[in-house]
């Protein structure tokens, strides 16, 4: 996969110190968002990432938050703000 590959023990150091960073937070689930993810779902078609890229977009949709990718491959169906990092 390329010299970037973490090993888990890493990964997990990467994720610890990440969580420490007052910019980051983790959110629950909303009630009512099995509906709102249920209805992006019908929306997406294809590919390998099609249910993830529904959940995010309606997590982020529910929670008002923004999806940030380091990529360009994902589809927010227009109900989330997503920003792009490189």
């Amino acid at each position: 996969m390329g010299p970037d590959v973490l090993t888990p023990r890493q990964a997990w150091r990467v994720y610890d110190q990440w969580r420490m960073d007052p910019r980051v937070d983790f959110l629950l689930e909303p009630a009512g968002f099995g509906e709102r993810w249920r209805e992006l779902g019908d929306k997406v078609v294809g590919g390998p990432n099609a249910w993830t890229d529904a959940y995010l977009a309606a997590f982020a949709s529910a929670t008002d938050a923004a999806i940030v990718k380091l990529d360009r491959k994902l589809n927010s169906l227009g109900a989330a703000r997503v920003e792009h990092l490189l």
